[in-house]
């Protein structure tokens, strides 16, 4: 497969100490990228350090907007122009809305959306004085498809799919390559924030009954999407997921409530 080229760009990742983040600050590293992994997770973190040296990493919640900006600076500063950002970073709790309380589902919302939003404002500012550079964030096909027990993260994610598409119109013509991603279930750590009180067919897959897609797989269509020039992607199963609920949202809701 043809692959992107980000041969000595600065490359930053959020949420890349682990599962899809991780796979592409892997992937980036390896097509000769200086990686650049912001991540709350500091034992993870410290792993990836030992593992790739050549990987740099911050400790930041992208839900504080003076530490993302702190990040952002620091990293324009001392590495180099950010060129390639990608927006990861995220919680997935499930549970019936008025089970979870208020403060969890607010926080999935301070991550998930606001999250979004600070990256955004504290990267692509620079990246649009110089009319070049690529975002990618990562919304969901649940931020699209009510399901039971993922209220909170489909919120956040139908929030920050919005904001992506407008984000996209706005800047049409500035040079930026800007993509969203709304993968379906990816087997990552993120699955298992959900397995005990989410959305019953997690389960499913979880205990190979159902497939889930693996990072690899997305992250392969995410550069397929990019060389292509595309606004959004939908990996895997998630395109016909998304055409089902267009077209036959009764079915698609059907099945999702009996599977729950």
């Amino acid at each position: 497969m043809k692959q992107i080229q980000v041969q000595d760009k600065v490359a930053v990742i959020t949420g890349g100490a682990s599962g899809m983040g991780k796979a592409m600050a892997i992937r980036l590293n390896g097509y000769g990228a200086k990686v650049v992994i912001l991540d709350t997770n500091e034992t993870q973190l410290r792993e990836i350090n030992q593992q790739y040296p050549s990987i740099a990493t911050l400790v930041c919640d992208v839900s504080d907007g003076m530490k993302v900006r702190s990040a952002a600076s620091r990293i324009e500063q001392e590495i180099g122009p950010v060129s390639f950002l990608i927006h990861g970073a995220a919680i997935m709790p499930g549970a019936p809305l008025l089970n979870m309380p208020p403060e969890t589902t607010i926080k999935v919302m301070r991550i998930n959306y606001f999250g979004t939003v600070e990256v955004a404002n504290a990267f692509l500012p620079a990246m649009l004085e110089r009319r070049a550079g690529t975002f990618v964030a990562f919304g969901s096909v649940v931020g699209e498809i009510p399901i039971i027990k993922f209220g909170a993260y489909g919120a956040s994610k139908a929030a920050t799919n919005y904001y992506m598409k407008v984000l996209m119109d706005e800047h049409r013509h500035s040079g930026l390559q800007l993509l969203l991603v709304c993968p379906p279930a990816v087997n990552t750590p993120l699955i298992d924030q959900a397995i005990s009180q989410g959305p019953g067919q997690l389960k499913e897959m979880k205990a190979g009954k159902r497939r889930m897609m693996t990072p690899e797989a997305v992250l392969d269509a995410v550069e397929k999407a990019l060389l292509r020039k595309q606004k959004i992607v939908y990996p895997g199963e998630a395109k016909i997921m998304q055409l089902a609920w267009r077209f036959i949202p009764t079915l698609v809701r059907y099945v999702t409530l009996t599977t729950n």
